[in-house]
């Protein structure tokens, strides 16, 4: 098996300030890889005001779009294939859940339904009708918990964004950050700076 290449974008609102690249060696048969773990970890931070950091194991000779590390907003999910949503879904608190599709338009509300075992989306609009009015804070916090899902398997490969698959990666599009940079890391080498 060969090395695997993890790409770290960071930034703050809609700019990419810095991006990395870091060469894991291949995992020997552990259950996790430490690229996974990497990516794993760093895309679970919360960071202050508008900052973020992602991580992605990329794919050898395969075009990874920049928007992709962006930050996404609610809707992504409009655009993910059933087993996607499935897939999100298993690992969504419905509490989480419930209080993410308040105010959600119909579209987004019935592809999460339709994609979840018919009672429980049943117990879910049932208690969608009758939860007491939300702040808006914890509807945020919902979709933040839910959109963090999507990214932990976007960012360890087991989903593709639909930007990675359908839109041409031209950079005069992007927005980065004066003095923004690409470098390459190796942890197995040492570094001076």
């Amino acid at each position: 098996m060969s090395n695997e290449l993890v790409i770290t974008a960071y930034g703050h609102g809609q700019t990419i300030d810095k991006i990395a690249a870091t060469i894991f060696a291949a995992p020997d048969g552990k259950r996790t890889s430490n690229a996974a773990a990497y990516c794993n970890t760093l895309n679970s931070l919360r960071l202050e005001g508008n900052s973020w950091v992602f991580a992605r194991i990329a794919s050898e000779n395969t075009p990874c779009s920049l928007d992709s590390f962006l930050p996404v907003s609610f809707d992504i999910l409009l655009k993910l294939d059933d087993m996607a949503i499935q897939k999100i879904m298993r690992e969504v608190d419905s509490q989480d859940l419930g209080k993410a599709l308040i105010g959600q338009n119909t579209a987004l509300q019935d592809k999460i339904f339709r994609n979840m075992p018919e009672r429980a989306a049943a117990m879910l609009k049932e208690d969608m009708e009758y939860m007491a009015p939300v702040p808006k804070s914890e509807i945020k916090e919902g979709q933040r918990k839910i959109l963090e899902i999507y990214r932990r398997f976007v960012g360890i490969g087991e989903l593709f964004s639909e930007e990675d698959t359908d839109r041409d990666d031209d950079a005069s599009n992007h927005q980065f950050a004066e003095g923004a940079s690409l470098r390459l890391v190796n942890p197995t080498e040492d570094s001076d700076g």
